[in-house]
């Protein structure tokens, strides 16, 4: 399914945005995104990340209760990590 994030680049520069470690349920799941969600310096942008439950008990998107992962924040250029977060989870209870 996909996932919408809201993101704000308070920076001064371009930054681009990939989910890791993904969690559903305490299972490990797949997290993507179909394009590289780029942001540029003090705007903001919607990200639209792929979450792939596929190759866990989980048999529909309804049984997920919680949903855990990280952001990591690229230079423009793919070349520098630049920020990675702490552990991020969205609770659906």
């Amino acid at each position: 399914y996909n996932l919408y994030l809201k993101i704000e680049n308070n920076s001064d520069k371009t930054v681009i945005v990939s989910p890791s470690s993904g969690y559903a349920n305490d299972e490990a799941v797949f997290l993507g995104s179909g394009m590289p969600v780029e942001v540029a310096p003090n705007k903001k942008t919607t990200g639209v990340f792929i979450v792939g439950y596929g190759n866990t008990s989980i048999q529909s998107i309804d049984e997920i209760k919680t949903l855990e992962f990280k952001l990591t924040l690229y230079d423009e250029n793919w070349s520098e990590k630049v920020l990675e977060t702490e552990n991020l989870t969205i609770k659906f209870e």
